[in-house]
């Protein structure tokens, strides 16, 4: 095992696509498709999306109850390369449900808070991750965090990470990014899912997100990829800034799902041992955007099919 995804607050994922959705409307879906459950989480999303590529993980994290059983079982009857290794909880898992309108391009998610986290808990999950760490060359550490889990528990995870220097890879928000970025990962892509604000700032401007690039770069991170206006992504490593953009236009209902699908292709090219950081986020950029070719949560592709993708990037220095 190389490749360590830690998913805190798992979730099972219910996906309804439907046409024209209304609030106090009732709405009749026309095929048994348009209605999806699958194991989620953003960590879980990048290990079963790894197992499309024939990478094998370990999937790590809190489950518990009916969801969280719900939520192993699949993962070990439909992914072979996927190890599970979760610590269980007394109460429920998260169930998230997520409405995708085709027709107004729109994405409406609804997600529960995931069960609370006891002290004896959280020490059984740090004595597994530790040991885990000693067999893992990658770790990513995604999502948010259940009730009464600690934040600055990335920073902790991040730290003992590079004890065993573990890549990391951190794809969070809030204070859970800023805590992490005291030590610092090798890797951040912030989740900018909601308010346009990174570390405090507003992000308004270009001009605002490079000077949040420069900010994240200072501190030590290897890559720093912040997406703006959805479709495109600010990258900074330690050679520049640059401002990579899609050819193609990429519809707003197939985004879900892509931010994952972009720390898949970080973490294949790093697992193939490529430390060119820009290259590094060329593969992650043209990974969600093959993401983002359907509409589905999951869409099963291979290397070659992602790399196709790479024609299809537009890439400007900016600093």
């Amino acid at each position: 095992m190389e490749v360590l995804t830690v998913t805190l607050n798992p979730a099972l994922d219910r996906e309804i696509v439907l046409k024209n959705f209304r609030i106090n409307e009732f709405h009749r879906l026309d095929s048994q498709e348009k209605s999806l459950i699958s194991p989620g989480g953003k960590g879980i999303n990048v290990s079963i999306m790894l197992d499309d590529l024939g990478i094998p993980s370990v999937a790590m994290g809190f489950l518990g109850g009916y969801i969280g059983r719900t939520i192993e079982e699949e993962l070990r009857r439909e992914h072979k390369n996927i190890t599970t290794n979760f610590t269980y909880v007394n109460g429920e898992s998260r169930e998230n449900i997520t409405l995708i309108d085709e027709v107004n391009q729109t994405i409406t998610e609804i997600n529960t808070i995931g069960p609370q986290i006891l002290k004896d808990n959280m020490d059984r999950f740090m004595k597994r991750y530790t040991q885990m760490l000693g067999h893992a060359k990658i770790c990513v550490i995604s999502g948010s965090i259940p009730p009464g889990v600690e934040k600055d528990i990335y920073k902790q995870l991040v730290l003992l990470a590079k004890e065993k220097n573990v890549l990391t890879i951190i794809n969070a928000k809030d204070d859970l990014l800023s805590y992490a970025l005291e030590v610092p990962p090798d890797v951040v892509k912030p989740d900018m899912r909601g308010k346009r604000i990174l570390l405090g700032h507003e992000l308004d401007s270009l001009q605002d997100y490079v000077d949040s690039a420069l900010e994240i770069r200072k501190k030590g991170v290897k890559l720093a990829v912040i997406s703006h206006e959805l479709t495109n992504d600010v990258v900074a490593t330690g050679d520049g800034i640059w401002f990579f953009k899609p050819r193609l236009r990429m519809a707003t209902a197939n985004l879900l799902g892509t931010g994952d699908a972009y720390v898949t292709g970080v973490v294949y090219s790093l697992y193939t041992d490529n430390r060119d950081w820009l290259e590094v986020a060329k593969l992650g950029m043209a990974s969600a955007m093959r993401n983002a070719l359907s509409v589905e949560k999951e869409v099963k592709v291979d290397i070659e099919e992602i790399k196709e993708e790479l024609k299809n990037i537009e890439i400007e220095r900016l600093h």
